[in-house]
């Protein structure tokens, strides 16, 4: 997702201006979805994963449209690692994706609704998979964050979490 597609004059925290980045917002690989509708397993020990249909609105994101499933949609609740290699951050989590193929968010799109309405966690890791930073933000101030975590050259992408929950949502990178 590009949160700027123009630059814009802000406040640094070290007392100059700078231009805010262009920020890109990515699903989850819409392969590891494919994989868990097909075999019906996620990778992580857990096979047999049964469709569920939603009952309540808003209670099932699914983290490859950035979504949320529609009351009466089946999803599939499975376990995600958004790391590549093992390490003392790397963390594995419940989350949702829709039973049946659904169309992935597409990197540039503007923010879904599902992520602005939840209370986040945003947490910075520098090229080496280490946290360098994290703070927690209602969605709709997402983007003002994100600049401000990115301000840390070691801050390489960020991971977005909701908050409550604790489950992955979506990962941040700086745009080129």
């Amino acid at each position: 997702m590009e949160f700027d597609r123009k630059p814009r004059m802000a406040a640094s925290t070290r007392g100059a201006h700078a231009a805010l980045m262009t920020l890109r917002i990515h699903a989850i690989p819409e392969s590891f979805a494919e994989h868990v509708r097909h075999f019906r397993r996620d990778g992580h020990g857990n096979v047999d994963l049964t469709p569920q249909v939603v009952t309540e609105a808003h209670s099932a994101p699914c983290r490859v449209c950035l979504e949320d499933a529609r009351v009466g949609e089946a999803v599939l609740l499975c376990t995600y690692s958004p790391f590549e290699r093992p390490g003392p951050y790397a963390t594995i989590g419940p989350i949702f994706v829709h039973a049946h193929r659904c169309t992935p968010f597409a990197p540039g799109a503007p923010m879904t609704d599902a992520i602005a309405r939840r209370l986040l966690s945003l947490r910075a890791y520098d090229r080496g998979g280490r946290m360098v930073a994290a703070d927690v933000i209602e969605g709709r101030e997402l983007e003002s964050l994100a600049q401000r975590l990115f301000e840390d050259p070691a801050a390489s992408l960020l991971h977005v979490h909701h908050a409550r929950a604790g489950c992955f949502a979506c990962r941040i990178e700086r745009g080129e």
